[in-house]
């Protein structure tokens, strides 16, 4: 006759469960730890591209623009000539540009946060409302006055 372990109480099943679950608890804790990773690189992307636009905003963007309006009312009395009208002019324009590619580039750090978490955090005039709370976008920031 052949001898049936009568006590075995299925050692070798609980074993390869046991197994099978601290794989799925390690592959679980990597794919937690590479999302928090990303998140974290993509929010502090987010923090350092806010404060780069503001400073765009807020300092340089405002002090091309008084130096545009000073070099108008000199250009009006006759104080300069064109040529250094149109430049300053010039150099207004690209620091405009600056300010677009800078807010262009904040979108794109607000698009990675919202992929890394899997939900739309930003929210634009006229677009749908979701159940959680959002920030709104001022529509100054996008050039709409």
């Amino acid at each position: 006759g052949i001898n049936i372990p009568i006590f075995d109480r299925n050692q070798q099943g609980i074993s390869q469960a046991l197994k099978e679950r601290e794989w799925i608890k390690k592959s679980y804790e990597q794919t937690v730890n590479e999302a928090l990773s990303t998140l974290k690189k993509n929010y502090d992307q987010l923090a350092i591209q806010i404060e780069k636009n503001k400073y765009i905003h807020e300092i340089i963007l405002e002090k091309a623009q008084q130096n545009l309006l000073i070099v108008e009312k000199n250009l009006n009395i006759g104080a300069i000539d064109i040529l250094k009208y149109l430049e300053v002019v010039r150099a207004h324009q690209e620091i405009t540009e600056t300010a677009l590619n800078s807010e262009k580039e904040l979108l794109k750090s607000w698009i990675n946060v919202e992929a890394a978490i899997g939900f739309p955090i930003l929210v634009f005039p006229n677009e749908g409302v979701f159940n959680l709370p959002l920030q709104e976008f001022e529509e100054d920031k996008m050039g709409e006055k």
